[in-house]
């Protein structure tokens, strides 16, 4: 059984409804990042796949090197069957009571080590 970290889209969102990219200036990601912080909590993933009031929250980055940007394709090996074949230019996936209090920061640099091989790439920034 797996637990992934949640945020209710009410507390994450107020009155809002997005849906698609976003692109925010500093202070609203500074402000969604507190929200998430004081607001999430572990629930089955199960459940969280099928409630539509729960955000999952996937931290996610670019990864590059030089002019370079890395470019995966991901396989039927994964879980979840609506990304297999899709292409991603970047690592991340969801955060587990396993990643510690640092839920944002530890669950990406979990991500990263289990895709990556750590001698060919180097992690500049997290945060």
């Amino acid at each position: 059984m797996e637990f992934v970290y949640v945020v209710k889209r009410a507390d994450l969102f107020e009155r809002r409804f997005p849906h698609g990219l976003e692109v925010l200036a500093a202070p609203a990601i500074a402000d969604l990042t507190a929200r998430i912080r004081a607001r999430g909590f572990f629930v089955e993933r199960r459940h969280a796949e099928t409630d539509a009031t729960l955000k999952q929250i996937i931290p996610y980055c670019v990864v590059s090197r030089g002019e370079e940007v890395f470019l995966t394709r991901r396989t039927q090996k994964g879980g979840d069957a609506r990304l297999f074949g899709k292409r991603s230019i970047g690592i991340g996936g969801h955060i587990n009571p396993v990643d510690g209090a640092d839920v944002e920061a530890l669950g990406l640099r979990r991500e990263i080590e289990e895709e990556l091989d750590s001698d060919a790439w180097h992690v500049d920034h997290l945060t």
